[in-house]
């Protein structure tokens, strides 16, 4: 069976691998996802609350306290 041997010296070196980033960083890239501006506002509007303590999980945990103050009056 015949061996393949392939030398790239110089500029078809240099060209070989800038092809090879081009398509690795096109790849990487393509993997992200642009967010509509709406979206966008959602999503920072919801991480507002959850940083701020008015997320879902801590409206659960205040409406669960109210409860509890209830049952004791």
């Amino acid at each position: 069976m015949p061996e393949t041997h392939i030398e790239l010296t110089g500029w078809k070196a240099m060209a070989v691998v800038a092809i090879v980033l081009a398509f690795s960083g096109y790849h990487v890239l393509s993997r992200f996802q642009t967010v509509p501006e709406d979206g966008a506002q959602e999503l920072r509007a919801w991480l507002v609350k959850d940083y701020t303590g008015r997320g879902p999980k801590d409206l659960a945990r205040r409406v669960a306290d109210y409860r509890s103050i209830l049952a004791i009056l």
